[in-house]
């Protein structure tokens, strides 16, 4: 299963996190620390244990990079992609299951105390809904649905709720990888805003699709797409994006590679294409998530089958990436993981080894170091501070 601001993980960190002074754990030193959520698979499917409950919030020590244990905040079914709404205020999810358990996007609203209560939520016409974002002026929500290939809109009102979902896109078509891209598989939805476009990965095409919206009527251009076409065979899952969107960052699941394309007046050039994690996993890629560092000046991207995550510089001049580091995940499986709001810590989890994991990252090298903390989570998948 699977003003350049992007919305949500896309892909810059918040500096509005909670961060703050308080007691962690049972120490008496006041300490620093920053509050994140992680979402869990809950239901039992396929190759999934369904070992979780649903959403949980949990602390990071960011003098030490201890975790708190993991306190569920929200029982929910599959919430595997988590992404925040207007302010900070509300939080939405996807509940990633078949049709006939009943797919939806799911609201929240986020307490003071880290509680989250529960706003509603909408059914998605496709099944398993793996990745959603909001646009920069939070009115308007996407999901991309994996298992159908198809990609909704949703309205969002200013209490956070979701409303009745507006414009369905679907795409058609296959990819080389018979067993892997035998149809569309949308895997990534977000909003690019200069100018103002929704952007749609389709893992099982090998493009990324541009839809702009009309600036008066502030609706979707259905009939203006543009696409960006990947090398066959490559399978992108997500992506990341400079803070000018001069620059996109495409990690592929199944060559395991990350490609660079770079915008001109002409639309989006392929200017590198590199191995994320040695030697390709060709059939059995499964790379996972992608994130830039709050200085713009590191990548980092997971691999589940080497349980590793890579690092990279960028070149500030052309963008381009080198290696720096591969480092073990800190378990089995690191299905997401992300970058403190300071650029300081990362935390990673590690679906299969039921574990979070911190590092340390050297912000002038990018190299992440083991903490040595972990925390006990059972089928975690997504990370977001």
């Amino acid at each position: 299963m699977g003003g350049a601001a992007l919305s949500t993980e896309l892909l810059k960190q918040s500096p509005k996190a909670k961060v703050q002074a308080n007691n962690f754990a049972s120490g008496d030193q006041m300490t620093q620390y920053s509050d994140f959520f992680v979402g869990t698979y809950s239901a039992r499917a396929g190759k999934v244990q369904g070992g979780g409950e649903g959403i949980y919030s949990c602390r990071l020590d960011l003098d030490s990079g201890a975790l708190s244990a993991p306190v569920c905040a929200a029982a929910c079914t599959n919430p595997s992609y988590l992404t925040w709404g207007k302010d900070r205020r509300f939080l939405y999810a996807a509940s990633e299951v078949f049709a006939s358990e009943g797919p939806a996007v799911l609201a929240f609203e986020v307490g003071t105390d880290n509680s989250l209560k529960t706003l509603g939520s909408q059914p998605v016409g496709g099944e398993l809904p793996c990745h959603l974002s909001i646009d920069s002026s939070a009115r308007r929500l996407v999901s991309a649905h994996y298992w159908t290939g198809d990609t909704q809109l949703f309205p969002l009102s200013q209490d956070g709720r979701i409303g009745s979902k507006r414009i369905t896109i679907q795409h058609h078509g296959s990819g080389p990888n018979a067993k892997r891209q035998e149809g569309p598989h949308a895997h990534f939805a977000s909003f690019f805003s200069d100018p103002d476009e929704l952007a749609i990965i389709d893992l099982g095409l090998d493009k990324i699709f541009l839809y702009p919206f009309d600036a008066e009527r502030e609706e979707l251009n259905l009939n203006a797409q543009k696409e960006v076409v990947l090398p066959p065979g490559t399978g992108p899952r997500h992506l990341t994006v400079t803070p000018d969107e001069k620059k996109i960052y495409v990690l592929c699941e199944l060559s395991e590679q990350i490609i660079l394309f770079e915008r001109s007046p002409e639309g989006w050039t392929q200017v590198q294409q590199i191995q994320a994690f040695g030697d390709s996993a060709a059939a059995n890629g499964a790379a996972a998530a992608i994130r830039l560092s709050p200085d713009h000046r590191f990548l980092y991207a997971s691999g589940r089958t080497q349980s590793e995550i890579a690092v990279f510089s960028i070149d500030a001049a052309t963008g381009q990436l080198s290696p720096v580091q591969h480092i073990a995940s800190g378990g089995k499986w690191p299905r997401d993981f992300a970058l403190s709001p300071d650029g300081r810590f990362a935390v990673v989890a590690n679906q299969h080894s039921a574990n979070l994991a911190s590092f340390r990252r050297d912000e002038q090298t990018g190299r992440l170091s083991e903490t040595g903390h972990t925390a006990a989570i059972n089928d975690a998948v997504c990370v977001l501070f």
